[in-house]
């Protein structure tokens, strides 16, 4: 309806004099009921244009529409294109060739999400799209945390009524009307062959943007956020930090732009430097580069400067985004965003690991471990998080770690907790650790005694795949609980690390990697020491020693092997543990006939024990030693014991290493066939029971054989085989080796070799610490000495207030006897394969059954009251030294 209709209309209404006579005194027409002038008009969502003039009564839905302007090209403001965009054109080819008409770039804050859009936009438009304009809208979705920033994200009816003045609507009507609207706008445009690029940058989460978004195909928007599920159906582009080179090269052409004679733009070393520590991202390689253009000092330096100090306090709009991130997940109203929140807060105290679902539930003590993965999802999409090289792993974004890491200072240390709704980082660190030992022991379990070989190769895949996060918990745990006062808490997260350690070392060895097998060797030092475990402690320096030795550090490893010697002149046990280290440094030292004895000795002991594992550890020695004196024949028999003993009590890895030396001994003795039948036994044994390392040392032996027969196709397949089953088992070093020598002998006219490990830094060895709390077996055996002649002399004083003769020569065949005992305890187990904290209380039965047996003989023989009362003397003596000889014994 417009204004002529409306004057058509009889719609005048009368004055307030309508009662009253007019000027001439006549009175006036009588009129009719105020309510009969009335119209009823009736609307139904109708428009009006125009001015509106009606008295009467209106139903329905009435939308007066304002004057608007014919659809035109639009000359809204945009931003000006980028200078420079690096590393990104793959993700900027899918934001121009999708297909979809909502393109939605995400990333974290810093990654160039704003650039990459602009510069996709300026590219549409050259193509010779998009004539209706480009409609860019900076809808401040996450501002910054700086309070002295007044900037708020805009509401919806704010981005509707900005799009609508664009548009040509000069008075935007409210609410649903706003979006019909614009939606017909975008109608207008559409049929006038006039389509939008429409750019909504910095989204946010406060209002769905659905409504706002073109209906026409016609049109196009580009939508930057951080959030995945902003926007409903639309073509999501990720974007990670830059690649390595990537973000050299940025950096480098920033430092140009702001110097071209800048000299650190061709040192690519200490670029590199920079933009690792940087995390790689965008806005803080920018910064870096800002700062470098106002001060001369040499990129090394810078790098060391930024790894030393906090780098979030020089990289301040990167603290901002987290700050912003973390803040907006702990004041949403969804349960799940909070505890994700506080996942992350607890994550911080590892940095740099990666996390499952299993340590994700251990943080938070959840028991269900999809509740878990939904948590660690949300971090993800709020790219605090990021996918790692595994499946079902999570890691730190770079600065994401160092910002988690500052959270997790803030939560009371184990001291300063004083209730128990907010965990300790004690607290956190003892919930994870005891988490991981359990599930560790597990596996492990699993892959000694696999009833399941399924099942053995998907535990030990899962050790493999968290190794790396073990052991950094491994070190954590014992950086935090040195310092700790004793405490319950304390010995339970030490325990647990103990249990990590142990694991760890046991997994390195028998994958062949000796330096991650001496790191970890380290930690269960350090893990034990503090425990003060002294057993754990020898277990230790064995572990070292042995890794040494694979390193080929024998100077190292026999100061270890000294320091080892120390603990067992301390401890009642684990001396065929020593001696067999012993012999195997003996042998790779040359030592070969004082190895051969010890092997010899220990075999007799072993079979005496009927320890079957340590029988097969004998054998391989005895073979080993053997194939060193170039003694083929007894190396083979050998081996074959040890391979027939091993299948005969189904120990699988003992049968295969047997089959590696078998193979090894028939190759040198030139019979190939039998030698590859060896390792093909072997490497089936492996696969069978899920062990890649295994397989991948057989292949690589079977290739070594068709190598050394020329057969260079055959070889290649067979290191190719070794090289996954290597990376599959996590030796990446070997692995990479292997490319190394696949890639020389398909291109290089000499057949290569392969190198060997580099050298090993040399450190010094620790030293066993001294007792503390458990006294050596000497001085505990002279408190038996001390503690029963006092008795004798007591017996002996009163026997003379009797008038008793006394005996005393028995004062000396006691104490020799006793002394014997310290002896034996001192140097037994040169002797005995039985750890001595088995029998050691028979030595003290023996002792005091000679005293009492002394005592009742004077007793049977002259009836002296005396001697009954020494008799019980003896006893209580006894029970005193069981006493206080039980405190004393170690943990």
């Amino acid at each position: 309806m417009d204004r002529a209709d409306a004057d058509g209309e009889d719609a005048t209404e009368p004055d307030g004099d309508g009662g009253k006579p007019d000027k001439d005194g006549r009175e006036p027409p009588e009129q009719e009921p105020m309510s009969s002038l009335f119209s009823l008009n009736s609307v139904r969502d109708s428009d009006i244009r125009g001015d509106l003039f009606q008295i009467g009564q209106w139903t329905g839905n009435l939308h007066p529409l304002p004057s608007t302007e014919p659809p035109a090209e639009l000359t809204a403001a945009v931003p000006r294109r980028p200078s420079l965009l690096l590393g990104r054109d793959r993700e900027l080819e899918s934001v121009l060739t999708t297909s979809n008409p909502v393109c939605a770039v995400v990333g974290m804050g810093g990654a160039g999400k704003t650039t990459l859009a602009l510069e996709a936009a300026y590219r549409l438009r050259e193509q010779g799209g998009y004539a209706g304009g480009v409609l860019f809208l900076d809808c401040r979705g996450y501002p910054r945390s700086d309070p002295r920033d007044r900037e708020v994200p805009m509401a919806f009816e704010q981005v509707t009524s900005t799009l609508l003045h664009w548009l040509g609507v000069h008075d935007a009507p409210r609410a649903d009307a706003a979006t019909k609207r614009l939606q017909q706008r975008y109608e207008e445009f559409a049929e006038r062959g006039l389509p939008l690029l429409l750019m909504l940058d910095n989204l946010g989460t406060t209002f769905d943007p659905e409504p706002l978004l073109p209906a026409p195909r016609a049109h196009r928007t580009l939508i930057t956020t951080r959030a995945a599920d902003a926007v409903r159906d639309a073509a999501l582009v990720r974007l990670p930090e830059l690649s390595s080179a990537a973000a050299v090269e940025l950096l480098r052409a920033e430092l140009e732009r702001a110097a071209p004679d800048d000299p650190r733009a061709r040192d690519s070393e200490g670029l590199h430097e920079v933009a690792e520590v940087c995390g790689r991202l965008p806005l803080t390689l920018s910064v870096i580069a800002a700062m470098l253009s106002r001060s001369p000092k040499e990129l090394s330096a810078v790098a060391a400067q930024l790894a030393a100090s906090q780098r979030l306090t020089v990289l301040d709009s990167v603290r901002s985004a987290f700050e912003l991130s973390i803040r907006t997940l702990r004041e949403s109203p969804a349960e799940i965003d909070r505890e994700a929140a506080a996942l992350f807060q607890r994550m911080g105290c590892l940095p740099g690991s990666e996390f499952t679902e299993r340590s994700a539930a251990a943080l938070l003590d959840e028991p269900d471990a999809a509740r878990a993965w939904a948590l660690l999802d949300r971090l993800c999409t709020a790219h605090l998080l990021a996918p790692s090289g595994h499946a079902d792993q999570v890691r730190f974004l770079d600065l994401a770690g160092e910002y988690a890491s500052k959270l997790f200072a803030e939560l009371p240390s184990g001291a300063d907790a004083q209730d128990g709704s907010t965990p300790s980082q004690l607290d956190v660190l003892v919930r994870l650790a005891e988490s991981a030992a359990s599930a560790t022991r597990a596996d492990m379990s699993t892959v000694d005694y696999p009833e399941d070989p399924q099942a053995a190769a998907q535990a030990l895949q899962r050790l493999i795949a968290e190794q790396d996060a073990l052991g950094m918990l491994t070190a954590r745990a014992a950086d935090m609980a040195e310092p700790e006062p004793e405490s319950e808490a304390r010995g339970r997260l030490l325990t647990a690390s103990r249990t990590i350690a142990i694991s760890l070392v046991v997994l390195y060895e028998r994958t062949g990697r000796g330096r991650e097998s001496l790191a970890a060797s380290r930690l269960l030092l350090r893990v034990t020491r503090a425990l003060d475990d002294r057993r754990g402690e020898l277990d230790a320096f064995l572990a070292m020693c042995r890794g040494l030795l694979a390193v080929d550090a024998r100077p190292e490893a026999a100061r270890c092997l000294h320091e080892a010697s120390k603990l067992t002149r301390q401890l009642d046990g684990y001396p065929t543990e020593f001696m067999r280290t012993f012999a195997e440094l003996a042998c790779e030292v040359g030592e070969l006939a004082a190895g051969a004895e010890e092997f010899t000795g220990l075999l007799d002991r072993y079979r005496k024990s009927g320890d079957v594992e340590g029988r097969l550890a004998a054998l391989h020695g005895l073979g080993r030693v053997a194939f060193l004196r170039d003694d083929l024949p007894e190396a083979v028999r050998r081996h074959e014991q040890a391979r027939d003993l091993a299948q005969r009590h189904a120990c699988a890895p003992h049968a295969e290493r047997a089959l590696g030396e078998l193979g090894e001994c028939h190759a040198r003795l030139g019979d190939t066939e039998r030698a590859a039948r060896c390792h093909e036994d072997a490497k089936r044994s492996a696969e069978q029971r899920g062990f890649p390392h295994g397989a991948a040392v057989a292949a690589h032996h079977l290739g070594d054989l068709h190598r050394d027969q020329g057969e260079d196709a055959e070889a290649l397949e067979r290191y190719a085989e070794a090289e996954r089953g290597y990376r599959e088992a996590g030796d990446v070093a070997r692995a990479d080796r292997l490319v190394e020598l696949i890639r020389a002998m398909r291109t290089g006219p000499e057949r290569p070799t392969l190198a060997a490990d580099p050298p090993l830094p040399v450190e010094p060895p620790p030293i066993a610490s001294p007792p503390r709390r458990n006294p050596s077996t000497v001085a505990r055996s002279m408190f038996d000495v001390l503690v029963v002649l006092g008795v004798l002399t007591a017996a002996q004083v009163w026997s003379a207030r009797e008038g008793t003769p006394a005996v005393p020569w028995t004062w000396w065949t006691l104490a020799v006897l006793l002394l014997a005992t310290a002896g034996a305890r001192r140097y037994a187990y040169r002797f005995t394969t039985i750890g001595l904290s088995h029998w050691w209380w028979a030595l003290d039965v023996l002792a005091y059954g000679a005293v009492l047996g002394y005592f009742a003989g004077i007793a049977l023989d002259a009836g002296q009251v005396n001697a009954v009362v020494g008799i019980a003397v003896v006893l209580l003596s006894a029970g005193a030294t069981t006493y206080v000889r039980g405190r004393l014994r170690p943990r």
